[in-house]
């Protein structure tokens, strides 16, 4: 096999054409780039070819291109414990299917070709990823040297904080910068070797910050790769723990159940609960009108624990991206009261 030949205008052009000889026959491939991804401090190589060739392999990249007539979506990511999951992507009909590997992108190649009946590809997982598109790496490479430099470069397009009346586009500029936060000190965690006995990596749970009377907590759900939660006591003028996302929710507003279920489970304790009881919570919706124009759907939490006739209703498969990660974490972890007590939590929907 000869080396691969690329045709490209990238970045102005996201598509990548490849073209490679093997035994006199021509293959050629076609990329869309999505996400060209960046180099980490401690980067891992794909093993080496015959030819003693290898290629670095890019943080949170994706690519989409074809294998066996099927489309593709190829995507990589490093996890806390330094390894690196290899997911690919496809649709068949309405339906998406996706497979994942941590151990190699042969893993996951293999594993879509078994799920989908497919025979083996000619490509290899390497001509697969893109991982040696010359293109990209230079891209990468640039990107790498571009964040080494000292100098900071001011986001004008911004106005400064103080200058930021509105609560909700607050909550956005603490979101984003905990989210950047958090992917800066993950590097920093893998390049100082900060893990365990048994090879983890420390986790970022919290991150507190102070602007003039306010004390803003950013937290970060574990389950959802850190992920930066925005919790309700980090505005302490705002007693209510009501927060707004536009960006998100639209002209909404929505409230912790979390902070909600600190208030009451002290109450239900010394009459409706029992130590150890699990909570029952039935989620549902109703409409309600809001003087004579608006309109409002109120997503309502009922503790069924309190009656025992309540109707148990068969979990709905879509509640709402705004309370997804909060429900994921509640019934798989359930939910420590002030005085350290773990309540397990199981839940019951309703729709209206």
């Amino acid at each position: 096999m000869t080396s691969r030949i690329f045709y490209e205008d990238y970045p102005s052009n996201p598509y990548i054409y490849a073209q490679y000889t093997s035994s006199s026959r021509v293959f050629h491939s076609k990329y869309k780039v999505i996400a060209f991804g960046y180099y980490p401090p401690t980067v891992k190589f794909t093993q080496k070819s015959k030819h003693d060739i290898q290629y670095q392999i890019p943080d949170e990249y994706i690519i989409i291109t074809e294998v066996a007539n099927q489309m593709i979506r190829c995507e990589t990511k490093y996890t806390l414990a330094n390894k690196i999951l290899y997911t690919i992507i496809w649709k068949e009909g309405r339906a998406e299917w996706m497979v994942s590997s941590e151990r190699s992108a042969s893993g996951a190649v293999n594993a879509f070709l078994k799920k989908t009946n497919r025979e083996k590809s000619k490509c290899s997982e390497i001509h697969i990823f893109g991982f040696d598109i010359e293109i990209l790496h230079q891209v990468r490479i640039e990107q790498s040297r571009k964040s080494s430099v000292d100098n900071v470069v001011i986001d004008k397009r911004k106005r400064p904080l103080n200058e930021v009346q509105s609560v909700s586009q607050q909550n956005k500029r603490y979101a984003s910068f905990g989210k950047e936060t958090h992917q800066k000190i993950k590097q920093l965690v893998l390049k100082h070797q900060m893990v365990s006995d048994f090879g983890n990596p420390i986790c970022i749970y919290n991150m507190e910050l102070g602007y003039e009377n306010q004390v803003i907590n950013i937290k970060y759900n574990s389950i959802i790769d850190n992920q930066p939660i925005l919790d309700d006591y980090e505005f302490q003028e705002n007693s209510d723990g009501i927060l707004v996302d536009e960006q998100e929710i639209g002209n909404g507003i929505y409230r912790s159940i979390r902070s909600l279920l600190k208030i009451f489970i002290p109450i239900w304790s010394k009459s409706v609960l029992q130590l150890g009881d699990t909570i029952n919570l039935k989620l549902g919706g109703d409409g309600r009108n809001v003087g004579c124009k608006q309109n409002h759907v109120m997503i309502t939490v009922y503790l069924l624990n309190e009656k025992d006739e309540a109707k148990k209703n068969d979990t709905l498969v879509k509640v709402g991206r705004l309370f997804k990660y909060q429900l994921q974490d509640l019934q798989e972890n359930g939910i420590y009261d002030d005085n350290g007590i773990h309540w397990p939590i199981e839940f019951f929907f309703s729709g209206d």
